[in-house]
């Protein structure tokens, strides 16, 4: 995974799911924009500037490649402004914006938005917060009035502090549970101390509990006026109709209370005061043991704010250092010496001093010499020049993120606030861009030198409790990790002499080909960029228990050499062409995608091809991977949310493989041989059997002559495939079931639903549409749960899509004090929607979400590309992504009605919990339960859902 530099100041969670800290879970990197070597982007647009008599400026940027608009409201306040008795204040505004206005209640907002068929957030950073919808530019009006209403007449009503406090609190909470999150909060306040960058951006317990109204509004009108806000507009737009809507829709924005309309608006921003950074003048480290599997660390050293000449190189130095699979970190640690699971460097380039991140996840028993070698490959950067190859490579891939950047409309409205609102010029992403090209491998080093120094680090771990049990321990090593580093800077000195590793060589038409693979076109011209994807029917569908895992196997592998290209020479041939290549493996389905710039499109499929064809299966790859795999799955009670979605589908499903999880179990994995792949693979993936997808920036006739090249023939050795299976899914259930298992965690995980239809079921639409009611921000459970009763941070429903019988599911996180409560108003919301006759406007507000999160969904050309190969595959055409739409539309409330009663009854639901306590002990049932259930299962389960959907997930295709 990529993240643009960009990306990660951005990508702090977002609220109604909000932001914690800029934690990196893999390799971030790159810049935002469009560099001069590029296409350039910046020549083809137009950002039209304006700021109003208030003093609020707008941006606005035309783009009518798809029917979507993105607005964004930026204010120039983030947790760096806060006192330390404001700790959290500046995020806690995401939660109180949404609260309701004069014109809107308690749930009206995000209501309106989805009622359009759009998709409203917000996150905050240290330097800014910032508010932003997405819908179909045809309801633009709707989006600007409700931003608008948002951020000028929210009515921070004493009840709804007091209850969004509770929902902070069990945010706060949640990210306890995320060691990935803890590490990187340690390290920031390690290498920050008392600077604001060094608190969590939520905020602490204690400076939580103590907001007051008076000193919410004191902050808020402070900060939220026209002088520190910037309106972002992208799109389907035109300025100067847009322009007056604008100064119309925030008349009232920053008036004092009771002024509307009348009064001036204050003028000038507050005056900032920024607190120095503190350099460390020697090297420091901080061990927190905690309740996980897997240790994390994270290293950081001081580097200039955003502006600084020397970021380019730093960006450059962290691409080749970290991001990419041939990496100087992924080659040595990860593939080579097998001392890390994932590892990661980027440059975290605030307003103010920022941080070189180096990290990594791994078995804990290698801390300290994965810590050695990750250290020493940092250090070797000081002493030894990168070789040309690798800042061209490193070059390529900050190019190619800033055209995947501006795919959606959204993401270009991230780029224009980010360079107007942070960086304070939209010139100065041409400046970046042209002194990327002029990077040179004499820049790399001396950046390397000057910044990445062992007296200035700050070192980071989590590990588990048995590691460090006290503080004595913790302190041991501490000190072992330090001496660690040393040894790192003195062997990278050492070796300086030795010369530098230079790295090896390296629209819809609809055809069948003589060898029986199907081949899916289409052109699309609004980025640069073609995404192919190979569909087989597979995945856990093919798979018993005495073979659970091996399509993952099979996805992790077929990237991992071929008969010509070692997995390295595959790896540098794929990052030097700006691409991405990767198996996949999900319930219904197996195959590969890659993506690549349009140039790059016939060098891209040759190495597709290579791998779909001529897949290895090398016996070192396979010990790699067998032993991430197995690693992972003893880390999967990590995740809450994680367990209690494979416990509730081992308990839906008890024999069909639906019940199992991706990854295996320990004793299948172990048995996966090589001669067990490729059996498998020759079995049931020939290329007769391939649904080949291609979509971007290329000519079909040049994409089908280029298929047709390297997938038309049958090979010489070809058998007949595997037969599909067909599996039935057990009979009715006919009375509920109750799964419950207790985990060292802060929250409970609820997840409570039932069985579906299988996907290609009329009924499926309107399940689709009930989905919607019950689960999105707007929804019924969300209103009720979170909104109104501050039960929970995290709701929302989870709809699975299968061949055979699918589910649908409600997810909620929360204290375990409030699990009856919360499992009441479940109850209770199901329970009106199976009795009552559907109100007609809500179910239009639910069809008209689903519409629109569909469509903007499928901007990225490898969204659409999915869409339609696991549509064609599985028997639905590959239309289905345009008649998905009318589908929907065409559901009634008499439709809802007659599904919710044959689906959502109180008499057949599974209930999965997962709940704070002594894994060990035995529990009950929660009170309203019909009994105690199964505790503690760990056979294979269904893959985990996200922890937080923003909206009801549609686990859909895979």
């Amino acid at each position: 995974m990529r993240v643009t530099r960009l990306g990660v100041l951005l990508a702090v969670a977002s609220c109604l799911g909000c932001p914690h800290r800029p934690t990196v879970t893999g390799p971030p990197g790159g810049g935002p924009g469009t560099p001069p070597a590029s296409p350039d982007l910046t020549a083809k647009r137009s950002t039209v500037i304006r700021t109003l008599p208030s003093g609020l400026t707008v941006l606005v940027e035309e783009n009518h490649s798809t029917p979507v608009v993105a607005v964004q409201v930026w204010v120039a306040v983030g947790s760096a402004d806060e006192t330390p008795a404001e700790a959290g204040l500046a995020h806690f505004f995401e939660h109180m914006l949404f609260k309701g206005t004069d014109k809107r209640p308690v749930g009206a907002i995000a209501a309106d938005i989805e009622g359009a068929g759009g998709d409203i957030n917000a996150w905050t950073s240290y330097d800014e917060t910032v508010y932003h919808v997405v819908l179909a530019s045809r309801f633009f009006d709707t989006g600007l009035d409700v931003l608008a209403d948002a951020v000028s007449h929210s009515r921070f009503d004493p009840a709804d502090i007091e209850g969004e406090i509770k929902v902070v609190l069990e945010e706060i909470k949640r990210g306890h549970d995320n060691p990935s999150r803890v590490v990187s909060e340690e390290l920031f306040d390690l290498a920050y101390g008392a600077h604001p960058y060094g608190r969590n951006i939520l905020g602490s317990d204690a400076s939580v509990r103590a907001f007051t109204r008076e000193r919410v509004l004191d902050f808020f009108h402070r900060w939220y006026v026209p002088a520190t806000t910037t309106v972002v507009i992208a799109g389907d737009v035109k300025p100067e109709a847009v322009l007056r809507r604008v100064e119309k829709a925030f008349a009232d924005y920053g008036h004092a209370p009771g002024t509307a309309g009348g009064g001036a608006a204050t003028a000038a921003a507050p005056a900032r005061t920024p607190t120095a950074v503190a350099l460390p003048d020697a090297p420091r480290a901080r061990v927190k043991a905690d309740s996980v599997k897997e240790a994390r660390f994270e290293a950081g050293f001081p580097i200039p704010p955003l502006l600084d000449d020397d970021i380019v190189a730093l960006d450059v130095l962290a691409v080749l250092l970290g991001q990419g699979e041939s990496s100087r970190l992924n080659e040595e640690v990860r593939r080579n010496r097998l001392l890390v699971n994932d590892v990661y460097s980027f440059a975290y380039t605030p307003r103010q001093e920022g941080l070189f991140i180096v990290g990594a996840t791994l078995q804990a028993e290698n801390v300290a010499a994965a810590t050695e070698a990750t250290m020493r490959e940092v250090f070797r950067l000081a002493h030894e020049e990168p070789a040309s190859d690798e800042v061209a490579k490193a070059r390529t891939i900050i190019e190619s993120d800033a055209v995947y950047q501006v795919e959606t409309v959204q993401g270009l409205a991230r780029k224009l606030g980010f360079y107007r609102v942070i960086a304070g010029d939209l010139a100065h992403e041409a400046r970046y861009y042209a002194a990327l090209a002029k990077v040179t491998p004499a820049d790399v080093r001396r950046v390397a030198a000057k910044y990445l120094r062992p007296d200035r680090l700050s070192l980071a771990a989590v590990v588990p409790t048995a590691l460090a049990a006290d503080d004595a321990a913790a302190h041991a090593l501490e000190k072992a990790l330090l001496a660690e580093t040393k040894k790192a800077a003195e062997g990278a000195a050492a070796e300086s002499a030795l010369p530098a590793v230079a790295p090896g060589a390296g629209g819809v038409v609809k055809v069948t080909l003589p060898s029986g693979a199907t081949v899916l076109l289409k052109r699309t011209t609004t980025s640069p960029v073609v995404a192919v994807r190979a569909v087989f029917n597979g995945g856990l569908r093919f798979e018993d228990a005495s073979n659970n895992g091996v399509n993952n196997m099979l996805a992790r592998l077929i990237t991992s050499g071929t008969a010509t290209r070692d997995a390295s020479a595959l790896s540098l041939e794929v990052d030097k062409i700006a691409g991405s290549l990767s198996g996949y493996s999900g319930k219904n389905s197996f195959g590969l995608r890659g993506e690549f710039l349009a140039r790059n499109f016939e060098r891209g499929m040759e190495l597709f091809a290579d791998c779909l064809l001529h897949p290895e299966f090398p016996p070192d790859e396979i010990k790699k991977e067998r032993k991430e795999v197995l690693e992972e799955i003893a880390a999967r009670d990590d995740d809450p949310a994680g367990v209690a979605f494979r416990l509730f589908a081992e308990t839906l499903y008890h024999t069909h493989p639906y019940r199992m999880d991706s990854l295996g179990t320990e004793a299948t994995v172990k048995k996966i041989s090589r001669a067990t792949l490729a059996a498998y693979y020759g079995a049931h993936f020939p290329i007769s059997e391939v649904t080949l997808v291609i979509v971007g920036d290329v000519d079909p006739a040049k994409a089908l002559a280029v298929a047709r090249r390297w997938f038309g023939r049958l090979p010489s050795a070809a058998t007949a495939p595997a037969p599909r299976p067909v599996l039935p899914v057990e009979a009715t259930r006919t009375a509920p079931e109750v799964a419950i298992r207790d985990l060292s965690k802060e929250q409970a995980h609820v997840v409570f639903g039932w069985m579906g239809p299988a996907m290609t079921s009329p009924d499926r639409y309107a399940l689709e549409v009930i989905s919607a009611m019950l689960g999105a921000q707007g929804g019924r459970l969300f209103r009720e749960l979170r909104e109104e009763k501050g039960l929970a941070y995290s709701v929302s429903s989870v709809m699975l899509d299968g061949v055979e019988a699918g589910y649908l599911a409600v997810h909620v996180g929360t204290s375990p004090e409030n699990v009856d409560a919360t499992l009441a108003g479940i109850k209770a919301e199901v329970e009106k929607m199976v009795a009552g006759a559907p109100d007609p406007d809500e179910v239009e507000r639910a069809k008209r979400f689903v519409i629109g999160t569909h469509e903007i969904s499928l901007q990225r050309a490898s969204a659409l590309a999915a869409s339609m190969g696991f549509a064609e595959a599985y028997g639905l055409g590959y239309a289905d992504y345009i008649t998905f739409p009318e589908r929907i539309a065409a559901v009634t409330p008499a439709d809802v009605a007659r599904v919710a009663k044959e689906y959502l009854g109180l008499d057949r639901y599974v209930l999965a919990l997962v709940k704070p306590g002594d894994e060990s002990a035995a529990d009950d049932a929660p009170a309203g339960s019909p009994g105690p259930g199964p505790k503690g299962k760990t056979a294979p389960a269904a893959s985990s859902a996200p922890a937080k959907p923003k909206a009801p997930v549609k686990a859909k295709g895979k």
